[in-house]
């Protein structure tokens, strides 16, 4: 809780956006994963692609992606989808911290993971988090309050629509 925390917020969010050129309107969403597959990466790109025709003359968002996956299979996907603009791929960082704090959510859409630090870190920083059923961490979001657990993570409507609420 020393690291991850709402102080944080005041202390990085600019830092981080102003990096990566996010305007403080544009709402940010965060992905963190070293097994991009797994944690449900290729879900969150068919729901930002339904996000942007949804919103397409509403709120500009953004997705970091951070972590030490295989991101061309992904890149290439985003851009046939036509969301390629709206990701960036950080990789990997020893500043989590910071960009918990420049974000708006984390979306975590697993299909497996016992316990999830990245759902955890989010939470700590008061962050919401989108995830499912599959993260034993999920237990921890109270449903509309804290953010919302997915019950299926292929469900990238459900997925798309529970991000179109923040």
């Amino acid at each position: 809780l020393k690291r991850f925390n709402l102080d944080q917020k005041k202390q990085y969010r600019k830092e981080i956006r102003c990096r990566y050129s996010v305007e403080e309107k544009d709402f940010l969403i965060m992905f963190v994963a070293n097994n991009f597959r797994l944690k449900g990466l290729r879900n969150l790109i068919h729901a930002a692609a339904l996000m942007k025709r949804e919103i397409e003359s509403g709120i500009p968002f953004r997705v970091f992606v951070l972590g030490n996956g295989k991101k061309a299979l992904y890149e290439r996907l985003a851009i046939r989808l036509g969301c390629w603009n709206e990701f960036t791929f950080i990789g990997k960082t020893n500043e989590i911290e910071k960009f918990y704090a420049a974000a708006d959510v984390l979306a975590q859409p697993t299909f497996y993971d016992p316990c999830s630090l990245s759902t955890l870190e989010a939470m700590a920083s008061g962050l919401p988090v989108i995830t499912t059923t599959c993260n034993g961490a999920g237990e921890l979001v109270k449903n509309g309050v804290h953010g919302f657990v997915l019950d299926n993570p292929q469900d990238c409507a459900e997925l798309s629509k529970k991000l179109l609420l923040f």
